[in-house]
Order: C-alpha cells, then structure tokens, then sequence
C-alpha cells in the first residue's frame, strides 16, 4: 500500500527498553492530565505540553480549531516514553510547536489498549515496525496520517527530528490538508480491511497444525542457549506450552528438550532475578544474561504457569524453585494490601536502568564477609570487569553444591538490597493481568501444597469482584481507589479462567457461578456473529476507529485463543452447550490462520487440542483431606483435566457430579470422558494405573 503525503518524513525507528520517569518537583506548568488516575498519565501533568486525555472534548476541540491531533502512547515502564519526555516534552521551544499547531492527546496503552492496537496497527503500515512510545498524527475525526515511535528532539544520525516532525507537517496541514485526509481515508480503509468479516470454513477441525507447528519450533530452536530465534529473546510462553502438550500426545522427547533447555537457560541467566524473585521482561543477547529489567505481572503469570506445567511432567524441583520464588516475590512486592495485584515494575531507579540489580565482588563480599562472598562472587560470575556496563548480573555459572548456604546468602542480598533506592511500580490493578496472576497462584497452590499460594488467589479474586464489577459486567482498572473503563475481551476471558482454575484449588462454587455469569456477559456484548469470534472491544468503548478482533498471540494470548480455551472447560463444568459451540466457531473460524502459520497461534492450538482430545473429566467424592489422591492429581501433568468435587456426590450444579457416589466410605475418584465414567476407584495405586492408562 502506498501512501501519499509526507513520505519524506519517514524514518527508521526502532522498538526499545523500558522504564519509568520521575514525578516531576517543580510545577511550573500543569495540563488536563492532573485530573486522571493513571500513574503514566499523572506523569505528564507538568509537561508544558498542553496534554488531553483521550476523549470527546479534546477531539471538539481539534474540530474547532481546525488542527491536527498529535496521539502519544506509552506506559509506566516504557524507558524511551520517558526518554522523550525529558528530551521534548519538558522541552518548552517543542511544547510551543505542539500547543501552537496540534492538539495534544496523551493515551495509557494499559488503560485503553483498544485505541493502542488501532494506532500501532496504522505506525507499522506505515513504517514496517512498531514500538513504544507510539507517536502518531491524526485528524480531528480520528484517522492515522503519519507516524512512528521515538522521535530525537533535533535531526541527528540520519534521524529526523521532533522538532522537523512537527513543523514538517504543521506546514503540510496548513498548505495541503486536502492531501493529508485522503491519506488519512486511505489508511483507514486499510486499518478497517484488516477485521474484514470472514465467518467460519466449515472445514473440519484437525490436527494437521500440530505438526506443523512443532517443525517450525524444531527449525527456529536455539539448541544451545535456549529459545526460539535470536536476540531479542523473548519468554514465549505459548510455544513452550504447546509443546508440552505435544510431547504428551506424541512421546516425542525433542519436544519437551526444547521447553527444559529454554527453562533451564532462562532459570540461571540474568532475566531471572536470582536475589528476589520473579522474571524480567525479555533478553537483549541470545544467553538470557542482560535484560531489560522491567517486570510485568502477565509474564510472571505466565511464566509461572509454564514452569509449573514442567515442574509436573519433570518434577524437576529446580523447576518448584522458581515458580515459588517468582510467586513469593509477587506477593512481596506486588500485591496490594486488599489482594490484587499491581502492574508492573520498573527498570530504572535512581535514573539509573538496573542500578538496583547489580553489583560489584566488592559489593557482595562487603555483604558476605570474604569467604562467602568469593563463593558467590565465583558461582554467580560477579567479576571486577563486570558483565553489564563494568557492574554484574548474577547469572549462574556453576553448579551448586551447597543451595542451603546459597539460599541463605541471597536472602541477605535481598534485605541489603532492600536498603536501596526500589524501581518505581505502576499501581494500576488490571483485570486481565490480575486473573493471569490468580491462575498462577491458583494452579500452583495444590501442586505444593501452599495455603498462601491459595489464599493470595482468593483474595485477588475477591478484590476483582469487590471493586472491578457492576451489574455482572467487569471493568478494565483501577487506581487510586477508583475503577475505570468497561472491560475488553482479555478482562473477561483471563479473569473467567482464572476463577475456573480458582475452583479447580478450592472447589468453591461461588467461583464457577461468576465465571459462568462473566461468560454470559462477554457473549452477549463482544460475540460478533458475522465473523464467529469476539471483537475486543465492546460497544461500551467509544471513540475507537476499528474494533480489532485478536487471533495471534503476541506478549499476551489472543483473547479469541483464551476464550475458546476457558468455554470448552466452562461448558464441561457447567453442562452449557453454547459455550462449546462458541468455542468451536472460533477455532473454525481460524482454522486458515493457524494453517498458515501456526505458530503464531500456539494459544490457539492449545484449544485446538482441548476441543479435539476432549477434557479429562475427573469427578472426586469423598473428604477433600485426602491429600494423596489430590497429590497424584495435581502433580500430574494433564492439561485437558477438568475436575469437580463434592464431599456427599450428587451435585445438582455440576453435571459431571451427577449420581456420582461415594464409595465404601473411602474417597472415590471418577474418571470420564463426555460424561462416560470408568469403574471408580478409591486408592491412590488404583488411581495412578487409571491416569496412566487415560
């Protein structure tokens, strides 16, 4: 696609680290912002930029006065949003460009990811890539004309500058605005082509992605330091995941090496924080060594998940070791005193990025005393040269024969550490991020047997509930006491599957009764009937040029993938015919995508998966003390289970516990197949010869 004005301006631009500006001290200026709750948006309150938040005034305004829209986008933890900001909007000659010339609207990607994913989308039309911050121009009736990401305050190293930007098309709007709307039509049409409805093939759902998929996993694989590609190396979850649940199809042992040997890397590399728990957001180098430091709770959700799935096929207790590191640290730092979860963590701290990760072997044996301190030093590769701008990253770089004694140095670490200037956190509690999170403490509760795991589940749950929902329907965030934006796609379906896995720990009912009342809610506002999938944004979110309607997985799921996933279990626990079939029109509905290129739909074939080998029905009757029968469960790696529990049987709720009866007073365990049992048994022996034989 071609188009037609102000090419010239195009740049190369490029996607970058992460973190978090300073509050500003001196407020010499103060823009609309100051009303908002977001912590992003608080930033910018002072800038002398005259900011808007996103909304209708501000589009009146840009009608009225006849000027184009500058849109800014970025998020707490985004370092070069913050480099821009120091660079151009505390930059008083740039805010007079911008005040004199455009409107200014400045967006939380977090907090409306909807209008993140329409402009991002237009950028990498535009330009061939993407990246925050995402500074893009558009016109009073909300349609992209130019874009990018980072822009440089003046012209340097072959790069245009803002202030070029700026005055470039301040004169293109003056002199050719005709010009700039028919570019400005032309990308929207192209925007509103990409959701053209499609519907469902009709063609039968098979296997025929799986091994394609597993292939092109085996041919990107990095067989020595883990991962999949080059650096930048992110931690993707979904691959690892479905190949976990490929290797239990297939035996096909290179399978589960791919996923062990990318753990096994990422567990001892310096994404890994080794002094306090839980994962950084992705690698630079392809060794997993430096990071960008920056941690966000999905990937720690989702990372916790899939340790945890490998923890159970392996019983690796490396494995155990960081999944209840990487929980304990969420509840440390992350978690508010009311149960949820917090957003993100910065990379920066006293303007510094990673300052508060790193050390020196001076540091450490200062800490340690000389003997333990070189043991350290030796073990974790902490050297007078440095392994990160003349600093280290503790990455582990020898076996460890004593982990009692490591454990208790990296415990004084950690309080020393404690003592220093802590990365700043976005305090926004997210519905999706945080029924991420109650998954990942939900499922790993009853694998070890950890009542805080469990409880920090409900409690986050509870607090979803208590302050996030109104008339059944959920909302996106919260901050500062205030709830904000109806909820998208990804609120429902992360938040559903969490309360499902949430009853699966505690067999609470109270939990399947709201994920079932969440799932109603979501089919009747974000079902679109013409394509058989959701739209992620529903006819509560105003102002939104194109309603997008996710497959791919990108750093989250597809909401479309998730949603399939969590109807087919709710439809098994609650006996709903609708769910199944809304879960199926979308895995037909995707059916060419995924063939195309599966592995960008790993998610999505995860459902696949449920939908064609069907659930693992397990139905237990009996005292829920009996912890060995859980045990074998629950250390089990069995991907499709569903379970449901009832101390007497007979539950009119739940189908699969229907005439389902205790027996000679023992606990009973059921185990089925589209409601069909085999013989029940009632000792752990016999249970274990039923699993092994499903």
């Amino acid at each position: 696609m071609k188009f037609n004005i102000i090419n010239f301006l195009l740049i190369t631009i490029f996607l970058t680290n992460y973190s978090f500006g300073k509050m500003k001290s001196n407020f010499k200026y103060t823009n609309a912002l100051i009303n908002e709750t977001s912590p992003y948006l608080l930033q910018h309150a002072h800038n002398p930029v005259n900011w808007y938040p996103f909304g209708t005034s501000a589009f009146s305004l840009a009608k009225s006065a006849n000027k184009p829209i500058f849109l800014s986008i970025g998020y707490s933890a985004c370092h070069w949003c913050h480099v821009m900001e120091e660079e151009s909007f505390e930059n008083e000659e740039i805010a007079k460009l911008l005040n004199d010339n455009f409107i200014s609207i400045k967006v939380d990607r977090e907090e409306r990811p909807d209008v993140d994913q329409v402009y991002m989308t237009a950028v990498q039309m535009l330009t061939g890539s993407g990246g925050w911050p995402l500074s893009i121009f558009i016109t009073p009736e909300l349609k992209p004309f130019y874009g990018g990401t980072y822009f440089p305050p003046e012209d340097k190293y072959g790069r245009t500058g803002f202030k070029t930007v700026l005055t470039q098309i301040a004169k293109a709007w003056k002199n050719d605005k005709a010009n700039i709307v028919s570019s400005a039509d032309s990308l929207t049409a192209a925007l509103k082509s990409v959701e053209k409805a499609k519907g469902n093939t009709g063609e039968a759902i098979t296997e025929a992605p799986f091994k394609k998929a597993a292939d092109n996993l085996k041919l990107s694989f990095d067989s020595q330091w883990g991962g999949f590609g080059g650096a930048p190396k992110f931690p993707s979850t979904g691959l690892m995941r479905f190949l976990l649940r490929q290797y239990k199809n297939t035996g096909d042992k290179s399978l589960l090496n791919m996923v062990t040997k990318t753990l096994d890397q990422m567990a001892i590399g310096g994404i890994y924080d080794k002094v306090g728990g839980g994962f950084h957001r992705y690698s630079v180098d392809d060794k997993w060594l430096v990071p960008h430091f920056e941690k966000m709770l999905y990937d720690n959700a989702l990372l916790s998940i899939t340790y945890l799935d490998a923890y159970q096929i392996t019983h690796n207790p490396g494995y155990k070791k960081t999944v209840t590191e990487t929980l304990d640290y969420i509840k440390r730092e992350m978690t508010t005193p009311k149960g949820g979860f917090y957003s993100s963590q910065d990379a920066d701290s006293e303007g510094e990025e990673g300052i508060y990760y790193i050390w020196t072997p001076d540091q450490i044996i200062k800490i340690l005393g000389k003997k333990d301190g070189k043991i350290f030093n030796k073990i974790f590769g902490i050297t007078t040269s440095g392994n990160f701008e003349g600093k280290n990253i503790p990455r582990l770089s020898e076996k460890i024969s004593d982990p009692d004694k490591i454990d208790e140095m990296l415990v004084k670490l950690r309080i020393e550490r404690e003592k220093r200037v802590h990365p700043a956190k976005d305090t926004k509690i997210i519905t999706a991020w945080n029924g991420l999170m109650i998954s990942a403490f939900a499922k790993s509760a009853p694998v070890f047997e950890d009542n805080d795991f469990l409880i920090a589940a409900q409690n986050a749950a509870d607090f979803i509930l208590s302050n996030l929902v109104e008339d059944g329907k959920l909302y996106h965030s919260y901050s500062k006491n205030k709830r904000s934006g109806s909820g998208y796609l990804d609120d429902y379906v992360y938040f559903i599957e969490g309360l499902i896995d949430l009853y699966e720990a505690d067999f609470n009912v109270k939990w399947l009764k709201n994920a079932e009342k969440f799932a109603d809610s979501l089919i009747s506002d974000f079902w679109y009937n013409d394509d058989s999938c959701f739209n992620y944004a529903s006819d509560n979110h105003k102002n939104v040029l194109v309603k997008f309607r996710p497959s791919y997985d990108q750093a989250l799921p597809s909401g479309n993938a998730v949603a399939a996933m969590a109807l087919q279990k709710l439809s098994v626990l609650t006996g709903k015919e609708e769910y199944k079939q809304k879960a199926e029109r979308i895995l037909n509905r995707f059916q060419n995508d995924i063939k195309k290129s599966p592995r960008g739909f790993c998610f999505m074939l995860c459902a696949m998966d449920f939908y064609l080998h069907g659930a693992t029905e397990i139905a237990i009757i009996g005292a829920k003390d009996k912890k060995e029968v859980f045990s074998v469960i629950y250390n089990t790696f069995l991907p499709n289970k569903i379970i449901a529990f009832s101390e007497n049987g007979d539950d009119e709720f739940l189908p699969l516990l229907k005439n389902k009866k205790i027996i000679d007073g023992k606990t009973t365990v059921y185990l089925c197949k589209d409601y069909q049992c085999k013989a029940p048994v009632t000792s752990t022996e016999e249970l274990k010869k039923l699993i092994r034989s499903h």
